[in-house]
């Protein structure tokens, strides 16, 4: 069976049977193109009955002699595991050759994310816009991100009818692994929303958010807004991403009392272990309660 043609019909079962996100989509065809291109480079047929675990290991050696992070790696590897485990399950293959394929283990990396007080700054910027129209929608989108710790491609599949103002409660319909979730909307955010609705284009589409002119926004569209924002708050670290406003909700809910499991179940987190990183986070709130105690 050509690579190709394999790469194909996973891609599809991911978007159509499992319901993966866009982005999700686009990361494991980008991972599955650099590894048809060493193979093609070390002069091996593309075709899958012919990958071996040498090749695999040889590829795993060759992304760490040319400097890759240890989570590119990781996750590149992971690609081609869940790959050649669909094909495997589907009989193309009789064994899957990545299955024991080791890769090197990540350091450990703390969440960056940003204090209410920045948080604050961030919502405050959008507003400097000279265009009123895309200040709300600005607002409205990141007050979304800041509010609800939705991610990126989430927040991109909001549907109008994923609102619903009458019980404050904002639906995602199609987490990662397919998976719904209701998160409860503040009253803040309900503003916020209500605002950006009472001058959203008409159009012939229901997502939340558009461009000026009535197109769905788009990833581009986002990342300009977060852009703009960002550089009017004056906040201008270099690791501060569209992803560190979910690592911001996450991070100040866990500093204002809410208990991991409700914070599990807001993130969509299939497993606890996902949601337990961010109790690292929490070490000087921690260090300041200890302070605290009567005999100390």
């Amino acid at each position: 069976m050509r690579f190709d043609h394999a790469i194909a019909e996973f891609l599809s079962y991911l978007e159509y049977e499992k319901g993966s996100a866009e982005l999700t989509l686009v990361s494991h065809e980008s991972d599955f193109k650099q590894f048809t291109g060493f193979l093609e480079q070390q002069g091996s047929p593309p075709k899958i009955q012919d990958v071996t675990t040498a090749m695999v290991r040889r590829y795993v050696v060759a992304m760490s002699e040319k400097g890759y992070a240890r989570t590119t790696i990781g996750r590149r590897v992971a690609s081609l595991r869940s790959l050649f485990k669909y094909l495997h399950q589907c009989e193309y293959l009789t064994h899957n050759p990545v299955a024991s394929v080791a890769t090197p283990k990540a350091k450990e990396k703390l969440p960056v994310y940003l204090s209410t007080e920045q948080c604050r700054r961030l919502l405050e910027a959008t507003e400097e816009n000279h265009y009123f129209l895309l200040a709300f929608r600005d607002k409205a989108v990141l007050g979304t991100l800041i509010y609800t710790g939705i991610r990126r491609s989430e927040l991109l599949d909001l549907k109008l009818r994923d609102l619903d103002f009458e019980s404050e409660v904002l639906t995602v319909r199609n987490g990662k692994g397919g998976k719904r979730r209701s998160i409860p909307m503040c009253r803040q955010l309900v503003e916020l929303l209500k605002d950006w609705l009472e001058l959203r284009p008409e159009c012939n589409h229901d997502a939340v958010f558009t461009t000026r002119t009535g197109e769905a926004l788009g990833r581009h569209g986002l990342y300009e807004a977060f852009r703009r924002a960002r550089e009017r708050a004056g906040i201008s670290r270099k690791e501060i991403t569209l992803h560190t406003l979910r690592h911001s909700f996450a991070s100040n809910l866990l500093q204002s009392g809410a208990n991991l499991v409700a914070l599990q179940r807001l993130l969509g987190h299939s497993s606890l272990s996902s949601t337990s990183l961010y109790l690292h986070v929490e070490m000087d709130g921690l260090r300041k309660a200890v302070d605290r105690h009567p005999l100390a």
